[in-house]
């Protein structure tokens, strides 16, 4: 920028000097496009030229202040400002692909049972439509899919998985009592005592072995415990093969107790001990196995016979000989 002028010199060394003329130079322009624009698939992206440019030129010839673009490539823009100065600048555009994730087939399982889903370790974030966020989820029955993102931010949904559920069994109906249950008919049978499944038992009938509480649970050909049956309570009664002829209570931890079986599922039970004179020298109410040969008053009785009386308060009762011998 400047006056210019010029002086000249003919042969004859005379001279003149011309008119001043002034030059005037505009700053170049300047048009800063986005240098690298993302997105992903499916979405578009606006490159701005900016706003007070004579013209603007773009790719396909339009002449907005803005381009839209939706595939990878480069785009160049050409603009003219007011003092007729160009310039031009080029944005880089990348699509990204959208993740894909497949989270498996369907499947059938047991209807108490779980089955885990996962998709992959590789994206960002996880959105399963049972509310998890981990790359895997333990599922019951239903639908599921999981919506994903990637590291680039795009996002993919997987395809639909269904778990079904084998159908459930009829419940078996279990009935009868000590001396023995029985189930209705089940494609097949596995007893349970508490909770707990009874080795072996595994027919139609059990013949009950302590005082608890029974149960039948049915398999079916998928292996699926699919129902278990009513529950009964068993308590079993003494037999006179419970209680011993006699006992030593020499304090040799061996036999020093009137020991008789089950006699603690009974809680109104009650015991007496007479003298073979028909004199009562022992009574306990419950009867809790801790006659160990002392009488009420804590005396040792003589070795000998005695005679107990049992009641086991349910209407069992049951009378005999007793012999104390240390």
């Amino acid at each position: 920028t400047g006056d210019y002028a010029v002086i000249v010199w003919d042969e004859f060394f005379c001279s003149d000097t011309s008119a001043s003329v002034t030059v005037t130079t505009f700053p170049d322009p300047v048009l800063n496009l986005d240098s690298l624009t993302t997105f992903c698939i499916g979405d578009s992206a606006t490159l701005d030229a900016g706003i007070g440019w004579a013209s603007i030129v773009w790719p396909n010839g339009s002449t907005g202040q803005t381009f839209t673009v939706n595939a990878t490539g480069f785009y160049v823009a050409s603009v003219i400002d007011s003092n007729g100065c160009a310039t031009l600048d080029t944005a880089a555009v990348v699509v990204f692909n959208n993740p894909t994730v497949n989270i498996g087939l369907n499947d059938t399982i047991c209807p108490a049972a779980t089955t885990t889903l996962t998709a992959g370790l590789t994206f960002a974030t996880y959105a399963w439509n049972n509310g998890g966020t981990s790359p895997s989820v333990v599922v019951g029955p239903g639908v599921y899919n999981v919506a994903v993102t990637d590291s680039n931010g795009c996002s993919g949904l997987s395809n639909l998985v269904y778990i079904s559920a084998f159908p459930l069994l009829a419940a078996p109906v279990v009935s009868g009592t000590s001396a023995g249950l029985t189930s209705t008919n089940a494609p097949n049978y596995q007893w349970y005592f508490n909770g707990v499944a009874i080795s072996g038992a595994t027919s139609q009938t059990y013949e009950p072995t302590a005082t608890g509480f029974y149960s039948l649970g049915v398999t079916d050909v998928n292996g699926c415990l699919n129902v278990l049956s009513n529950s009964v309570e068993i308590v079993l009664d003494i037999t006179a093969d419970d209680i011993p002829e006699g006992f030593s209570p020499n304090g040799d931890g061996i036999n020093d107790f009137f020991t008789i079986q089950r006699i603690d599922n009974f809680a109104a039970s009650s015991l007496v001990i007479m003298n073979r004179w028909g004199s009562t020298v022992y009574t306990k109410k419950p009867y809790d196995n801790t006659f160990n040969g002392l009488s009420s008053n804590g005396k040792d009785l003589p070795d000998g016979t005695y005679f107990y009386l049992l009641d086991l308060g349910n209407g069992l009762k049951f009378q005999d000989y007793l012999i104390i011998n240390r």
